[in-house]
């Protein structure tokens, strides 16, 4: 029972870590999925957002150097929409990036921009699809991009600091649950000079050495707080869903007119068309979201 529960404890702060795996797809707003409440459960931590807004940004930009590599191969000039597509996706970027996470609403906003990435990922595909035919769609899939962008790599260097910034704030949590006082090896860890295994071997170690008693009290712990977070997820995502096309219409309002500045050029005018459109398709949907799948937090598990 003891190594049991010693087990349980390691695999439950296994869990409270962030992993180092970006998520490629996002989810339409209306399908407000477990990856996306598992998301949204860091981002009350400062660097948990900062993580999570990190990781959209660099995954919108991973999609325009993407987008810009097919345009490079396509032996066509009829590539405007995909450009205007892109031009958009650019402006996205820019509205990730003046997100302050420490905001009220940066959770909220978070999941809506992730909504927008995703929307203008499927626009540009299904707009390519209408441009080629399947043939070349096979082609370009089996060509790699072998462009590095200087910018993605800045940006992984800086979701690792934040990711080994939060994972020490956690682990500074669990410590003290345990009552150690030498914490040097968390510094280490948020220092990037030892890995996440080596702080969580010290845990495991230190785990087995406590009495049953305050294992069961680390355990609740860990677990309350767990549950806490995911409560607190499920808020957010609750009162995320409300006035979704309200803030979309918004968002599509302040595009627009960041989208004036960069000129007169076709690309710019078929982004603000598109832009028009949606405008006008938005007012046209119910603003009733009662329909949204939020997932329920189960109590006590």
């Amino acid at each position: 029972m003891r190594k049991m529960l010693s087990a349980i404890l390691v695999l439950m702060l296994m869990g409270s870590m962030i992993p180092l795996v970006l998520a490629e797809e996002t989810e339409e707003y209306f399908e407000i999925n477990k990856e996306t409440q598992n998301e949204i459960e860091i981002m009350s931590d400062n660097y948990g957002a900062q993580v999570r807004l990190l990781q959209l940004e660099k995954a919108i930009k991973k999609n325009i150097d993407q987008g810009e590599y097919i345009l490079s191969l396509l032996n066509t000039t009829d590539t405007y929409m995909l450009e205007a597509i892109l031009a958009e996706m650019k402006l996205l970027v820019d509205e990730v990036q003046s997100v302050d996470p420490d905001d009220s609403d940066a959770v909220q906003t978070f999941v809506d921009l992730k909504s927008d990435a995703h929307n203008l990922t499927k626009d540009f595909r299904e707009t390519l699809h209408s441009l080629v035919n399947t043939a070349t769609i096979n082609e370009l899939r089996l060509k790699k991009n072998e462009y590095k962008d200087k910018e993605l790599d800045i940006l992984s260097r800086r979701i690792r600091t934040c990711i080994r910034a939060y994972n020490g704030n956690q682990f500074h949590k669990l410590y003290g649950y345990l009552s150690i006082k030498d914490k040097s090896l968390i510094i280490e860890y948020s220092n990037g000079n030892c890995s996440i295994e080596s702080v969580k071997q010290n845990f495991s170690e230190m785990v087995y050495t406590i009495s049953s008693a305050q294992r069961n009290q680390v355990y609740s712990k860990m677990k309350e707080s767990k549950i806490q977070m995911k409560v607190q997820s499920q808020q957010c995502l609750t009162a995320t869903s409300a006035d979704f096309q309200v803030r979309k219409q918004d968002r599509i309002h302040i595009r627009l007119n960041n989208s004036l500045e960069k000129g007169d050029g076709l690309v710019n005018q078929l982004m603000q068309q598109n832009l028009n459109d949606k405008l006008d398709n938005n007012i046209t949907k119910t603003k009733d979201l009662s329909n949204v799948k939020v997932y329920e937090v189960k109590g006590g598990n």
